[in-house]
């Protein structure tokens, strides 16, 4: 009796870590929808300053983090020009079944400071983006 409990107890562990596994899984193929690479990376933001700022010559991709709220994906690309380093966040809302139902572009700009993205998650999943300095403005684009 006490070795068919047992079993019963770790086949559950083992459904438990396989459900875990998937949705990592799951997380990481709708991060590839956004960028896969630094190369993907490198192209979205080349793409983006040639309609933006064609004087602006993209020299590196520095890094990509993710992050994921409840209906949505947000892709932090901070990159490097001739200008100083920079950053964009490439958001994408999801609907039922994680379809994507739309793309926008943020990034922000001012004189007074080095303006950057800042994306903050609260308790509840819920992304909120701003600009890190109060005289820097937000300019977000649909994709």
């Amino acid at each position: 009796m006490a070795s068919k409990i047992f079993f019963l107890i770790l086949t559950l562990v083992f459904l438990g870590c396989q459900k875990s596994n998937q949705d990592y899984t799951h997380l990481i193929q709708q991060e590839k929808k956004i960028v896969a690479s630094k190369e993907a990376a490198f192209e979205r933001v080349t793409q983006y300053l040639a309609k933006q700022f064609p004087e602006e010559a993209l020299l590196q991709i520095n890094h990509v983090s993710f992050v994921h709220g409840s209906h949505k994906i947000v892709a932090l690309i901070f990159y490097q020009t001739q200008t100083g380093e920079h950053n964009l966040v490439i958001e994408q809302e999801l609907g039922e079944n994680e379809n994507v139902m739309g793309e926008k572009l943020s990034t922000c700009y001012g004189d007074d400071c080095t303006c950057k993205v800042r994306v903050m998650v609260d308790n509840n999943g819920n992304v909120e983006m701003g600009c890190n300095c109060s005289s820097c403005y937000m300019v977000t684009t649909e994709v």
